[in-house]
């Protein structure tokens, strides 16, 4: 990625001055299997709870309390695993390939992804994405869904990769 389109990039998310800290990732690290496992128990919780929405909505609808319940419970799993993912970048630095695997990485991206309530550290870890996927240590594609997100539902401006969809008020796809 050229460096005009990376400040252009920065300057969209209002993230334009950036921290030599809040970019380390954990690149050239030891494999750590422990950790790997611990962001997959965390993805597997959040993505079986995802998994039931569909369902829940079919069976009870959209507004019932069951639906409720269940965000509710997908809500409190990710402020959970939002919490557990800072300490483990605090502590590691962005959880790249080399630390915890093409599949670790993935999961912490994932967990990052739904981090909604938190978009503090949706903007903090975003250049450490964009560093990471410089590194081959993850994905360029993980950079750009959590670059569109944030553009598009935190700052309400127009993606750039077309990663997402948000829908109108009549339930279609914009």
């Amino acid at each position: 990625m050229g460096k005009l389109r990376s400040f252009c990039i920065a300057a969209l998310l209002g993230i334009g001055s950036i921290t030599a800290p809040i970019c380390a990732f954990a690149q050239r690290s030891t494999f750590n299997d422990s950790l790997r496992q611990e962001l997959l128990r965390m993805n597997v919780r959040s993505t079986e709870l995802r998994n039931m929405l569909d369902s829940v909505r079919i069976n009870f609808g959209e507004k019932s309390s069951e639906n409720k319940k269940l965000w509710a419970e997908i809500n409190s799993c990710d402020s959970v695993n939002t919490h557990s993912l800072r300490s483990i970048v605090n502590e590691h630095g962005w959880p790249g390939v080399s630390l915890v695997g093409k599949d670790g990485s993935r999961a912490a991206f994932l967990i990052l992804q739904h981090s909604d309530k938190d978009t503090g550290i949706q903007m903090q870890m975003l250049p450490l994405l964009k560093n990471a996927a410089e590194s081959n240590e993850t994905e360029w594609q993980y950079f750009a869904f959590l670059t569109d997100r944030f553009l598009v539902f935190k700052q309400g401006k127009n993606q750039i990769y077309g990663t997402q969809l948000k829908f109108n008020s009549q339930g279609l796809a914009e």
